[in-house]
């Protein structure tokens, strides 16, 4: 809810509080890593994919990396990076004619979804590739003559690894023939377009 999220919202996409042992049986781990709330992903067929999900910690673990951050978000054992792609976007994913949205995490897109918008996550700034290529998930993306907005988060104007991660994001979807534009959350006309586009009053 401090993202934006509606009940609704909430309730349709799955997402809901886990104590630590069922945590434990999803993440498929066999230790415990305290309470939290799931974000299974969804299919097209109305349900959610089997064993694929994210999961947000009440109370974050330790980085695995020296310096990095705590961990707030893990997925279960074994499982690799997917693009969260919602249910209206799911149905969406073979008209490029309709603009779609690239930004960072479920509860992002999410937000995005709920106000009208289509849009697709990655669990990350990097989480849009595996071992420096792209993930399979594109490949469910009509992505050619497809307008693309990216939108990550304003600290890329500090962080390089944040702009790195976007221009080649940006550089690869090229590559497949997308019309890409880059969105600067600090510069709210940049948006306009795609305002008009969507047919978003917002």
């Amino acid at each position: 809810k401090k993202s934006g999220l509606y009940d609704e919202t909430i309730r349709k996409h799955g997402i809901r509080s886990l104590t630590a042992s069922e945590a434990r049986v999803i993440l498929k781990r066999k230790t415990e890593v305290g309470t939290g709330y799931v974000i299974p992903y969804p299919n097209k067929g109305g349900g959610f994919i089997e064993g694929v999900v994210n999961f947000r910690l009440d109370k974050p673990l330790p980085s695995l990396d020296k310096g990095k951050k705590p961990r707030k978000y893990i997925r279960p054992v074994g499982l690799s990076a997917k693009l969260y792609i919602p249910f209206p976007t799911l149905e969406i994913l073979d008209d490029a004619s309709t603009p779609l949205i690239i930004t960072e995490g479920e509860k992002k897109v999410l937000k995005a979804t709920q106000e009208g918008f289509y849009a697709i996550g990655a669990s990350g700034v990097w989480g849009w590739s595996s071992n420096h290529r792209p993930l399979s998930d594109f490949e469910r993306i009509k992505i050619e003559n497809r307008i693309i907005y990216i939108v990550f988060d304003g600290d890329k104007a500090t962080n390089p690894n944040v702009l790195l991660a976007q221009n080649k994001l940006a550089k690869m979807l090229v590559k497949k023939g997308a019309q890409v534009k880059i969105v600067d959350l600090s510069i709210r006309d940049k948006l306009d377009d795609y305002f008009v586009r969507c047919g978003n009053n917002a």
